[in-house]
């Protein structure tokens, strides 16, 4: 597929990667001890087994180093890594102020899209090249509850 002409272009992190100390991980440890003596309390073997497998994926997910990438922007769509989303599959974008250094654009296609921004990128140039293909902005309200609970337990 033809991405286009480039039209701005930076290099990023795909997430945010926070360090967790050791009262991160006894916060955790205590929680799963809690789901795993509820499923014993219940006599739910099958509970028990998933709660420990969930916990293992989640340790192993919140564990992963984010690659360092380059994104694009150009004349057809957004491209990152091997992902490509094209313009006119993009239904609305959200500019959310994660901290001082960096912005996360929420894109609103068929699920939802994170991309950071390093505060050295325009903005204004991406704000602009997004209204002039016709996709709405949406008017940050309230911030999503799934990026609060990401802030306070540092996921």
């Amino acid at each position: 597929m033809e991405y286009g002409n480039i039209l701005i272009e930076w290099e990023e992190k795909e997430f945010q990667h926070f360090v967790k100390n050791t009262r991160w991980y006894k916060k955790a440890g205590a929680l799963f001890v809690f789901f795993i003596g509820y499923a014993i309390l219940t006599k739910s073997a099958t509970m028990a087994i998933s709660f420990i497998l969930l916990s293992g994926l989640f340790f192993i997910a919140m564990n992963k180093t984010p690659k360092q990438g380059i994104i694009q922007i150009t004349t057809n769509g957004i491209a990152f890594h091997s992902f490509f989303f094209a313009f006119q599959n993009i239904n609305s974008f959200l500019l959310v102020e994660e901290s001082p250094s960096y912005m996360i654009i929420n894109i609103k296609n068929h699920g939802d899209i994170k991309i950071m921004i390093s505060k050295e990128v325009s903005l204004q140039n991406i704000k602009n090249i997004f209204i002039q293909k016709n996709i709405i902005e949406l008017e940050k309200k309230q911030e999503p509850l799934l990026h609060v609970l990401q802030k306070i337990f540092k996921i």
